[in-house]
């Protein structure tokens, strides 16, 4: 199985990130880059998502049986990913099957000091689902 992590992937910024872009501070950008970067190098992480009984609830039942380490074929994990209109998806990971098939997960991470509802939550998430807000997530 192959995997890649880009970080910041808009304009002149570079597509490939190591694990040296994640070294300074303990903001939630940081953050969030370091717990993408361990999705990118772990799959094993990613496959363990896919478990948690919300996370499995919300996918299509049939989509569901496909989603296992030996029908994954490449994940991709984005930290911080722009969408057309300026917006930043925390983490995106796309998780494409030997099949063909293909999952998105989106992963909205905030600070422990920040506090948010769980409806603007999914609304901020629905937003980065438009159908022009990330064009590969069609």
């Amino acid at each position: 199985m192959e995997t890649t992590f880009h970080v910041y992937q808009s304009g002149a910024q570079r597509f490939t990130n190591t694990v040296f872009d994640l070294l300074s501070g303990s903001k939630e950008v940081s953050q969030t880059k370091g717990l993408a970067f361990i999705l990118s190098e772990y799959p094993e992480a990613v496959i363990s998502l896919l478990k948690v009984p919300e996370i499995r609830r919300r996918m299509p039942q049939k989509l569901a049986t496909k989603m296992s380490a030996k029908k994954i074929d490449f994940i991709s994990v984005s930290a911080e990913k722009y969408t057309i209109a300026g917006a930043r998806a925390d983490i995106v990971v796309q998780i494409h099957t030997k099949s063909g098939d293909k999952l998105v997960l989106i992963i909205e991470a905030k600070n422990i000091n920040v506090t948010t509802s769980a409806t603007d939550l999914e609304n901020q998430i629905q937003r980065y689902l438009a159908p022009e807000a990330i064009p590969e997530l069609r």
